[in-house]
């Protein structure tokens, strides 16, 4: 089971770096954040742009969930199981590409 959290911390990583680096996903998030934000939050910049990192976070996270809950179900795996844990990782892994494209070029430069 410690292994399953070590799984979960990786995926939990690497969706807040696909919610902070995606040059896709940014845009989508901050107009989101824009239109759901209220009045006062909408003023100020920080928290548009914090707001837009966590959405964009939680979205890699729900839609890296999908194939691995998918998975679960098939095989009639128990909740919480190893495996998918891993399924979760490696399809938050795929959707989190073009962020890991974006910080090789910012560390290359």
């Amino acid at each position: 089971m410690a292994r399953d959290h070590g799984f979960l911390a990786a995926t939990a990583l690497l969706a807040l770096a696909n919610g902070f680096f995606n040059p896709l996903l940014a845009p989508q998030a901050m107009a989101a954040v824009i239109l759901l934000a209220p009045q006062p939050v909408a003023a100020l910049p920080q928290a548009l742009m914090f707001l837009a990192i966590v959405l964009g976070a939680l979205l890699t996270l729900v839609a890296g969930g999908v194939p691995a809950a998918l998975y679960e179900r098939a095989l009639g795996r128990q909740p919480g199981d190893r495996g998918t844990a891993l399924v979760w990782l490696c399809a938050t892994a795929v959707l989190s590409l073009p962020a890991i494209a974006m910080v090789g070029r910012l560390l290359l430069r």
